[in-house]
């Protein structure tokens, strides 16, 4: 029985996966992407790509809105995220 109390229990603390509710589109898992949060850009708010997958949502606006790209590899990312102006690379 007590055992089983605190399967219990560790199954009501397990958290859901973050996902993200692309505008337009629909809502997908983060669990295969790596995310970073933006400080530098008055319009980008946050990263997540997806290497494998080639996939990459960006956070935008005041509202933090979550935007994709699709077809994206890793040196298309490196571009954004060195630019100069990410809001206009």
């Amino acid at each position: 029985m007590a055992l089983g109390l605190v399967a219990f229990l560790l199954g009501a603390t397990k958290t859901s996966a973050e996902e993200a509710c692309i505008k337009y589109h629909k809502c997908i898992s983060l669990d295969a992407f790596k995310c970073e949060e933006v400080t530098r850009s008055s319009l980008v708010r946050r990263l997540c790509y997806a290497e494998l997958q080639r996939y990459l949502v960006i956070w935008l606006g005041k509202k933090s809105t979550p935007y994709d790209y699709c077809e994206g590899g890793p040196d298309d990312l490196r571009v954004f995220k060195d630019a100069e102006s990410m809001g206009r690379c």
